[in-house]
């Protein structure tokens, strides 16, 4: 599907976003359980593994994105989680009252792509992340959240549809 992003606006990550990092923890310090245990990387969302929480961890909350500083992979985190903290390569997590499974799909998207220019000297951190111009379609002078959404939902539609017409010729 095209899309007309000639009305879109530049929204630098900052004014999106509350941006936080997740407590120092390690994968390996902790037992096989239910909880995802997201890190930096681009495959299986993310999640290493599934971890029981040690006495003292506060689980991460869910309907956030992950950027993963290395290869500036962003992924939209449904559920509450455990993520990678401490150390240069721990994940960035955005926060927005807004943000919601399909703009945040569409917005995993558009950061993905706008963060595929660094390279690995030149990890994503809290300060270069933050001041990213993100090119989005708008509602007066704030991202338009409703029509991210709506994009996304045509996008699945289109999908089940194509994947139901597949399925009457098996």
């Amino acid at each position: 599907m095209k899309i007309d992003i000639t009305s879109w606006k530049d929204f630098e990550v900052k004014d999106i976003f509350k941006i936080k990092r997740p407590q120092k923890r390690s994968f390996s310090k902790y037992d096989s359980g239910t909880i995802p245990f997201v890190t930096s990387g681009e495959f299986n969302n993310g999640i290493q593994g599934y971890v029981t929480p040690l006495k003292n961890d506060k689980l991460d909350l869910g309907n956030c994105i992950s950027v993963s500083p290395v290869e500036g992979k962003a992924l939209y985190q449904p559920e509450d989680f455990l993520g990678r903290g401490g150390g240069g390569s721990s994940i960035i997590l955005l926060y927005n009252d807004k943000l919601n499974k399909y703009n945040g799909l569409f917005l995993a998207t558009v950061i993905t792509k706008k963060l595929q220019k660094h390279e690995y000297k030149d990890m994503v951190n809290g300060g270069s992340i933050a001041i990213e111009k993100l090119t989005l379609p708008c509602d007066g002078e704030q991202p338009d959240f409703l029509y991210m959404e709506d994009y996304v939902k045509k996008i699945q539609t289109k999908v089940i549809e194509k994947i139901n017409n597949l399925s009457k010729i098996i």
